[in-house]
C-alpha cells in the first residue's frame, strides 16, 4: 500500500508541475528549461518503475538509488527556475519526510544533510538572497521533519512486529485450543469402548481357551485348529488395541525435568539405525547450534519422536530421505521446535485434519491401528506443546513438534 502510495505522489507531481508549466507565467527561456525538467523527470519515473515491474524484490534499492536522483531534480528546479526565493525548496522537506517515514531515521537524516548542503550551496551560488536566520531556520526544518518521521517510522515498525507477534501467539493458542479438544474426545472415548468391549471380549478368549483345549484332545481336522488361531490372533489384537488406547488417554503424572531436545533427537536416531539402514534411509540433520533446553520427561518424548520418525521411514521409498531439524522461535512464547521431514507418498488433504483422530489411519489394516499419532498428540499436552502437520500427496510430509523453552529460572510442569 506504501509503494502504490509513493506512485500516486510522483503522478501527481508529475501532474501539478503540468498545471505549473500550463498556467503559471515565466519567461520563454525558463519555461524551456523547466519542461525539460518535467520531461525528464516524468521519463525517469517511468523508467523506475519498469524496473521496479522488472525485479520488485530490489525496489527498496531502487527507492535508495532515486533518493539521489530526486535531490538533483529538485536542485535543477530551484537552480533554473525557481530559485530560492520561490516555494520549490518545500519539495526537499517532503523528499526527506517521505524517505524518513520508509527508511527511518538515519536514511532521513542522510536525505537532510545532503538536501542541506545543496540548500546552501545555491544560497551561496545566488549571492546570499535571503536573510541568514532564514537559511537556518529552514535547514533545520530539514533535520526536525527527518527526526519525526523517522520516529514515526520507528513506532510503526515497533507496532507491526508487536501485532504480528500477537497473531503468531493468537494462532498458536487456537492450534492448542483445537488439540486440547481433540484430546479431551480421545478421553471421552476410553470408558465407553472399555464397557462395550471389555466384558465380551474376556467371554470370548475365555470359551476360545476352552475350545483350543479341547480341539487338542481330539481328532478334529486342522482346519478347525487354524481358525481357532485366527480367532485367538484377532481377540489379542482387540487386546493390544485396548491397551494402546488406555495408554493414549492416560493421565499419570511424568517427573519433568530439564532435557535439551537436540539430545534426544540424537539418541532417538541412534534407537532407529537398523530401521533406517533396513530402508537405506538416509537422514539429515540440521539442529540448532544452541540448546534446546525443555521441561519434559525424556522417555516419553523419546516415544512421541520415535511414532514421527518411524512414520517417516515408512513413508519414505528405499533410498529416501527425511530432515530433522531444531530451530528456535524469536517471539514472546520463547518456543523451540523439532520438524520431521519426508519425501514421502505424503498424505490427502481430506485426509490430513483427520490423522490425530483415535483410530484413523492410513496404513492397511495388518500394519496399523490408527493411535500412533494419537499417542504423540497425548504426549504434547502433557508438555504443553502442539504439533502440527504439513502434506501434499505425493510430495511428502512435514511434521513440526513445538515446546515451551525452559531455561531452568523459571517453574511449570509439563
Amino acid at each position: 500500500m506504501l509503494d502504490l502510495g509513493f506512485l500516486v505522489l510522483r503522478i501527481a507531481t508529475i501532474l501539478v508541475g503540468v498545471a505549473w508549466y500550463l498556467w503559471v507565467p515565466h519567461d520563454p527561456n525558463t519555461r524551456s528549461i523547466f519542461g525539460r525538467i518535467l520531461s525528464g523527470f516524468a521519463g525517469y519515473t517511468a523508467v523506475l518503475y519498469a524496473c521496479i515491474l522488472w525485479s520488485p524484490k530490489k525496489i527498496k534499492r531502487f527507492y535508495l538509488f532515486t533518493l539521489g536522483v530526486d535531490l538533483l531534480f529538485i536542485f535543477l528546479a530551484l537552480r533554473y527556475v525557481s530559485q530560492l526565493e520561490g516555494s520549490f525548496f518545500i519539495a526537499f522537506y517532503l523528499l526527506v519526510g517521505l524517505h524518513s517515514f520508509y527508511f527511518g531515521p538515519w536514511i532521513g537524516l542522510t536525505a537532510a544533510t545532503g538536501a542541506s548542503c545543496l540548500y546552501v550551496y545555491l544560497y551561496a551560488y545566488f549571492d546570499y538572497p535571503l536573510p541568514f536566520p532564514d537559511l537556518l531556520l529552514r535547514t533545520s526544518f530539514l533535520f526536525l521533519v527527518a527526526t519525526a518521521f523517522g520516529l514515526v517510522a520507528l513506532k510503526e515498525r515497533e507496532d507491526r512486529e508487536r501485532i504480528e507477534k500477537l497473531n503468531l501467539d493468537l494462532s498458536h493458542r487456537n492450534m492448542v485450543l483445537q488439540q486440547t479438544y481433540r484430546f479431551l474426545s480421545i478421553g471421552k472415548l476410553i470408558p465407553t469402548i472399555a464397557e462395550k468391549i471389555n466384558n465380551p471380549l474376556a467371554v470370548i478368549m475365555g470359551r476360545l481357551h476352552l475350545l483350543q483345549t479341547k480341539v487338542q484332545k481330539s481328532n478334529l481336522p486342522e482346519f478347525f485348529k487354524g481358525e481357532l488361531e485366527v480367532i485367538r490372533s484377532s481377540s489379542h489384537r482387540i487386546a493390544l488395541l485396548l491397551r494402546n488406547l488406555a495408554a493414549v488417554s492416560t493421565r499419570d503424572t511424568v517427573s519433568p525435568e530439564r532435557v535439551d531436545l537436540n539430545e534426544i533427537v540424537q539418541d532417538t536416531i541412534g534407537l532407529l539405525e537398523g530401521s533406517l539402514e533396513r530402508k537405506d534411509v538416509e537422514v539429515t540433520r540440521k539442529f540448532s547450534p544452541d540448546p534446546m533446553f525443555i521441561l519434559g520427561n525424556t522417555q516419553e518424548l523419546r516415544e512421541a519422536i520415535v511414532h514421527i520418525i518411524n512414520n517417516a521411514i515408512e513413508a519414505v521409498s528405499l533410498g529416501g530421505n527425511i530432515q530433522l531439524e531444531t530451530f528456535h522461535e524469536n517471539s514472546s512464547l520463547g518456543h523451540v521446535f523439532l520438524k520431521v521431514s519426508d519425501c514421502g507418498v505424503g498424505i490427502r488433504g481430506e485426509d490430513l485434519d483427520k490423522i490425530f483422530t483415535p483410530f484413523f489411519t492410513t496404513k492397511s489394516a495388518q500394519d496399523g491401528i490408527g493411535l500412533g499419532l494419537s499417542a504423540v498428540l497425548t504426549i504434547m499436552k502433557r508438555h504443553n506443546g502442539f504439533i502440527s502437520a504439513q502434506s501434499e500427496s505425493g510430495k511428502g510430509s512435514s511434521f513440526t513438534m513445538s515446546f515451551p523453552s525452559y531455561d531452568g529460572t523459571a517453574g511449570g510442569t509439563p
